[in-house]
């Protein structure tokens, strides 16, 4: 019978055929290529399990009539025999002894298939092939990243920019620090798809969320990313507060997910506290890492340095707060400085090269590097010279990897983002005219000569205060009093002033309400 092993070393060879066994012990008979000897293993038979194979699963037989080998297609597993159809209408009863399956390694050399005349149905390869080009051309489109065209989801591009730019890293860790609304689950979603699909075996993907979104967390993963299948066994979905569960769970994670991690970068609750020291434990041996946050915390330095100390704790560590917040402080004159690295400014880095030494005097790498770019540009080099553009790079690299605050942070904000609403067509401009509007701007340059006028007189200050204070009144709905502690003169003793108000009773007239309120409706109308 057939057979396949649901543990131990053989669990990854796939169907097999057990042909003899004495006791516990089992020998399996593994099938690769038809001239090929097969392979003999030798297992316990608790780590062995019957298989029914599959209809239409590709088959081979030894026709000793024809001296030869044929393949065909399993019509229905009865046990002990096979029924096999073969081409040309062909079917058979074959006993299981001559019925063999291929394990499940690839062919590595199709030469011994093509010697003993087997090949697929001209059928079966033209059905394939369709198939096989659309899938190619998936695969194209989303640069190898599989799990985007296999989940039920529309992305935008700043999400495909995420995705791609963690899968391209070989230190997968990143704190995901999109606003909300952009979209973060997402792009997790489809990063630990992503990690199912590339390693289904071993995945095991470790996804904390505060306990409120559990259940969101899994309709999630079960509509969007087809892995309702895998909660609870490959992908876990635990809340903050099990911490007994995430313990357990957290040595054995190739994948942590940790969604509203600001949460455990407060040290003000034990629980939090305590769950953040289980994570920091565990993440050096953990493969991927996912912090999301809609609030990096960039006015809690503290918070923010814990989140950051997760995903790099030697760049970030506990201790260093007081450098942390000085990197912050000075990452306005850092970005300045990096940008004027260039080799055009080979002539002119004596200043930059000071700055940097004056920002950071314990650096012994970043004296190095600007050491020997020192050491470059006092021999007047050419912007093409080789040892000046290798130094200018020595030293930009080690910046941006070393304190740039956001080199394992990726953030996008809803003003930077193209296209959120494209079904929107954007703004169409109403004009309407309006007798009170016009009034209204006759009133305001009224009140812009009788301005002038009063200069004259020394009058234009306390005339402009009454003017804003009479403005700020109509706004805020109160009196707002003296300005300067000096009493100003009643309205009515102001010529420019009694102007200004006749404009700004003029702009709230109703006539001029109704007048924008029936361009609007022609608008629409048209």
């Amino acid at each position: 019978m057939f057979v396949k092993a649901v543990a131990g070393d053989l669990q990854a060879w796939g169907v097999g055929k057990l042909i003899a066994q004495n006791g516990a012990d089992c020998t399996v008979e593994y099938f690769d290529a038809p001239m090929s000897e097969p392979l003999l293993r030798t297992c316990l038979s608790q780590d062995l399990g019957r298989v029914q194979i599959p209809e239409q699963t590709r088959v081979y037989a030894f026709n000793r009539t024809l001296r030869a080998w044929q393949i065909g297609r399993l019509l229905d597993d009865h046990g002990d025999t096979q029924l096999v159809k073969f081409p040309n209408g062909q079917t058979l009863h074959l006993p299981v002894a001559n019925v063999f399956v291929r394990w499940d390694r690839a062919i590595e050399d199709p030469t011994d298939f093509l010697a003993a005349f087997i090949s697929e149905t001209p059928r079966f390869v033209d059905g394939r092939v369709p198939f096989v080009r659309t899938l190619l051309e998936q695969r194209s489109v989303s640069l190898g990243m599989s799990a985007l065209p296999s989940s039920a989801i529309d992305l935008e591009a700043h999400q495909v920019e995420v995705v791609r730019r963690v899968l391209q890293d070989p230190i997968q860790r990143y704190l995901l620090a999109d606003e909300v609304g952009l979209g973060k689950t997402i792009e997790a979603g489809v990063l630990i798809r992503q990690c199912v699909l590339d390693d289904r075996d071993s995945a095991m993907v470790l996804v904390i969320v505060p306990d409120s979104l559990v259940d969101q967390w899994k309709a999630e993963l079960s509509g969007k990313f087809f892995l309702g299948d895998l909660i609870g066994e490959t992908v876990h979905v635990a809340p903050f507060s099990a911490g007994g569960r995430i313990a357990s769970l957290l040595p054995r994670a190739t994948m942590l997910v940790v969604d509203e991690a600001h949460h455990l970068a407060t040290e003000s609750e034990p629980a939090s506290d305590a769950l953040y020291g289980q994570i920091v434990a565990a993440a050096g041996k953990i493969e991927r890492i996912l912090l999301l946050s809609a609030t990096p915390a960039l006015h809690n330095e503290r918070g923010f340095l814990r989140m950051l100390h997760i995903l790099d704790p030697q760049n970030y560590p506990l201790d260093g707060e007081s450098e942390f917040r000085r990197r912050i402080e000075s990452r306005q004159a850092l970005a300045e400085i990096v940008a004027s690295l260039t080799p055009e400014n080979g002539l002119y880095l004596d200043h930059a090269l000071d700055q940097l030494a004056e920002l950071f005097p314990d650096d012994g790498l970043l004296r190095s590097h600007a050491g020997r770019l020192r050491a470059v540009i006092t021999t007047l080099p050419a912007e093409d010279d080789p040892d000046l553009i290798e130094a200018v790079a020595a030293a930009r690299d080690h910046l941006s990897e070393i304190y740039r605050l956001h080199r394992r942070v990726l953030r996008h904000r809803r003003r930077s983002v193209v296209g959120l609403t494209p079904d929107r067509s954007g703004l169409e401009t109403a004009h309407y005219r309006s007798p009170s509007a016009a009034r209204a701007a006759r009133l305001a340059e009224d009140w812009r000569f009788a301005e002038a006028g009063e200069q004259d007189t020394g009058r234009s200050r306390e005339t402009s205060l009454a003017a804003a204070r009479l403005l700020t009144e109509r706004r805020l709905g109160y009196s707002v009093g003296a300005v300067d502690d000096r009493p100003l003169e009643p309205a009515s003793g102001i010529a420019a002033q009694s102007s200004f108000e006749a404009a700004l009773a003029a702009l709230g007239d109703p006539e001029r309400r109704s007048n924008r309120i029936d361009a609007l409706v022609e608008a629409i109308r048209s």
